[in-house]
């Protein structure tokens, strides 16, 4: 209930007198993520390294209570928090982990999630991007669609088939 309640109060007295003005514009209102970054909430449900550890039902309502507001930047805090950090706090490996999801939990950083292509929509199994090793990383091959955050993130989550093992 605090989480709603602070995330309700920041909706309301920063973002609803504001947001028409942004979408007639057709921008993100950037000036609002240091401030929606104090209420702590950036990391979700994700423990350690920073993030708040929250549980899923104060996530839910967090989500609920910007989209009473406003669904683009409802649409911000899903993509960053439940796609981008989750995944990492998931499935990264500990460096990744120590090295992005502070930033991230602080929204220093922000997170975009790239799982969706043209030819299949987002199911998973029938990745069609491939990444094969290449000197210092990674090399993709494909192509991506509807990428939230994609435009302004610092950290890009890309789901790609690895060209060696099929995985």
């Amino acid at each position: 209930r605090d989480v709603q309640a602070r995330v309700r109060a920041f909706a309301e007295r920063e973002i609803a007198p504001v947001i028409a003005g942004f979408w007639e514009r057709a921008e993100f209102p950037h000036a609002l993520v240091p401030g929606f970054a104090a209420l702590g909430v950036g990391g979700g449900s994700v423990v350690g390294y920073g993030c708040p550890g929250m549980s899923m039902m104060a996530c839910a309502a967090a989500t609920v209570e910007l989209a009473r507001v406003d669904g683009s930047f409802s649409t911000f805090y899903l993509v960053h928090a439940f796609l981008a950090v989750l995944t990492i706090g998931l499935l990264g490996s500990e460096a990744q982990k120590a090295e992005l999801l502070p930033d991230l939990a602080a929204l220093r950083t922000v997170g975009c999630w790239a799982l969706t292509e043209p030819s299949n929509g987002s199911d998973a199994a029938a990745l069609t991007t491939v990444a094969r090793r290449a000197p210092g990383g990674w090399r993709l091959t494909g192509r991506k669609r509807w990428i939230g955050n994609a435009t302004f993130a610092d950290v890009l989550v890309v789901w790609a088939r690895n060209a060696e093992s099929g995985q």
